[in-house]
């Protein structure tokens, strides 16, 4: 009676701990994914604030460049390659901000698809933790737990 009592306790100290280490594992993923996500929000803000400047710089080049074409003075023409030189080189640099927010919402959206998984996977070993409890057998339930946790570490690894 004594080793079977003994063997319950490892059991439930087993448990125990396998619980623990699966919700620290998880919720470091989370904050994990969620530290991700800021970033790239904030890129993607970056990003966004970069190109409505570049939007008003290529404006008022273009307006300039409108000015220059209508006064035709021989200087001027020079002026006006320079002009189009410049709107071109902000047109590109706005491409590449536009790249930037694509890439940040990118970001964003694995960040969520990772947290969501990782919430699932959780409420998955709950339930499963509370089918193995309500089955009786305590030695099978640590073995599924075990393999519930290296399954689970496994898949979040991919991410």
């Amino acid at each position: 009676a004594a080793a079977a009592r003994a063997a319950e306790i490892d059991h439930e100290l087993r448990l125990g701990r396998h619980r623990k280490e699966i919700k620290a594992y998880a919720d470091s993923m989370v904050d994990e994914e969620r530290r991700r996500a800021s970033e790239a929000e904030a890129r993607a803000d970056e990003a966004c604030e970069a190109a409505a400047a570049l939007q008003g710089a290529i404006a008022a080049l273009e307006d300039q460049l409108e000015v220059l074409r209508g006064s035709r003075v021989g200087g001027l023409l020079d002026k006006v390659k320079t002009l189009q030189a410049t709107v071109t080189k902000l047109g590109e640099r706005k491409k590449a901000n536009q790249r930037k927010v694509c890439e940040a919402n990118l970001d964003r959206h694995r960040a969520e698809q990772a947290a969501e998984k990782a919430r699932r996977l959780e409420e998955a070993f709950k339930k499963s933790a509370v089918r193995a409890e309500s089955s009786g057998s305590a030695w099978d339930y640590v073995d599924s737990l075990e393999r519930e946790l290296a399954e689970t570490k496994a898949l979040l690894k991919i991410q």
